[in-house]
């Protein structure tokens, strides 16, 4: 009995094998792939959504699934190997690049593949704030983005530009909250904090969210501090919030933008990330159904980025014509 049913197991694992080496996809290997986005409350983890569910679609053998982090957070997880892929800002791989600024050394494991959307950094009050400048900011509530965002940053150094920081904001006797955007949102809208850091592109829809409840308005700059930020911060543009484009807008504001990345590890193969980068920019139906990825395109997707591409990015864009420096 006992051999018996040894012969029939040998059998049974035989068949087994056979079926498996007739299916391709099913002995295919498959890759697992984590992306970096933002939290859940901001533009970023649905676009990723979006990213991990045509990728999965259009390219065989691999699972991609999407975590939270941040710009600065997801190129640090990418050089220590917690993810693959994630989203983040050029004017950040500028800096982790050449290990500048927040990065205390150069970060080079990541590789660029392609530009999403832009990013303008909006500095919202209600529109009957008496917050009419960056100044008018020392001693009051705000909301700055949690800890590791690109954009957190980008107001430090927007508030820094003013004379600003948040430990002046404390030490004047305010409050600085780093909390995600959807929880920002929430708290001006119970009127728990005074100013709040947004950033996506315009309009923005959680501006436009927060205008269901009262006006408001995003806080402009002089243009020139906008030109010299620009000249400071390689990957920040200089952009125009127009007159009227919110409620409570009632006059243009200059700030500054940034070009929202996906970037990749350097470690993956060449052929993936071409086809990844192919699937991305190939497919942009399921893109256009979120209003901020739009414009979302190959043909702008290369524009402006302090580092180099994968190769397998370079590959796909080459065909389309567009050369860029890849490592």
């Amino acid at each position: 009995m006992f051999r018996k049913t040894i012969s029939c197991l040998a059998v049974l694992t035989v068949l087994a094998l056979g079926a498996l080496s007739a299916s391709p996809a099913l002995a295919q290997k498959t890759t697992f792939l984590k992306i970096g986005a933002s939290s859940m409350g901001g533009s970023w983890f649905p676009s990723m959504s979006i990213t991990a569910s045509v990728i999965n679609q259009k390219v065989p053998g691999v699972i991609s699934t999407v975590t939270t982090g941040g710009a600065i957070t997801n190129v640090r997880n990418i050089e220590n190997g917690k993810i693959q892929l994630g989203l983040t800002y050029a004017g950040v791989i500028g800096e982790a690049w050449s290990g500048k600024g927040t990065f205390k050394k150069p970060h080079q494991k990541f590789r660029a593949i392609g530009i999403f959307m832009d990013s303008v950094f909006a500095i919202t009050v209600p529109a009957n704030s008496p917050i009419k400048t960056f100044q008018d900011i020392k001693g009051k509530r705000t909301s700055a983005g949690k800890k590791g965002w690109g954009s957190t940053l980008a107001y430090a150094r927007i508030l820094a530009a003013h004379g600003l920081s948040f430990d002046k904001i404390r030490e004047s006797g305010g409050k600085v909250s780093h909390v995600g955007w959807g929880d920002a949102v929430l708290l001006m809208k119970d009127r728990q904090v005074d100013v709040i850091q947004l950033a996506q592109s315009t309009p923005n829809p959680l501006i436009m969210q927060l205008e269901t409840s009262f006006p408001v308005r995003v806080l402009g700059m002089d243009k020139a501090v906008a030109d010299k930020m620009v000249k400071t911060y390689p990957g920040y543009v200089a952009v125009k919030i127009p007159k009227g484009i919110y409620k409570g807008q009632d006059q243009d504001a200059w700030t500054i933008s940034d070009n929202t990345l996906l970037v990749a590890s350097k470690d993956l193969p060449d052929d993936l990330v071409y086809k990844i980068t192919r699937s991305i920019y190939e497919n942009p139906a399921p893109f256009k159904k979120l209003a901020w990825l739009k414009k979302m395109s190959w043909k702008t997707a290369t524009q402006g980025i302090p580092a180099p591409f994968h190769k397998g990015a370079a590959r796909y864009f080459q065909e389309k014509g567009i050369t860029v420096r890849s490592e």
